[in-house]
């Protein structure tokens, strides 16, 4: 599994935008159809609840993440 976590502006606020995709290739080289997309308010108490998301994402599929051998 892999993710990525950026600060960007939807509707004037600012957000963390979150990402996840199977690996083994990074964001840019992956299938937009392959990402998932969850937004949480710009601000310190989100990244608990991101940290728990990326969990969630992680526990529920990870006996289908790709295992990085080749």
């Amino acid at each position: 599994m892999r993710y990525l976590i950026r600060k960007s502006t939807e509707n004037d606020s600012d957000i963390f935008e979150v990402f996840t995709w199977p690996g083994p290739y990074n964001f840019a080289s992956t299938d937009e159809g392959k990402k998932a997309r969850k937004t949480f308010p710009f601000q310190q108490e989100s990244l608990a609840d991101i940290a728990g998301y990326l969990n969630e994402i992680y526990e529920s599929g990870k006996d289908t993440w790709p295992t990085g051998i080749f």
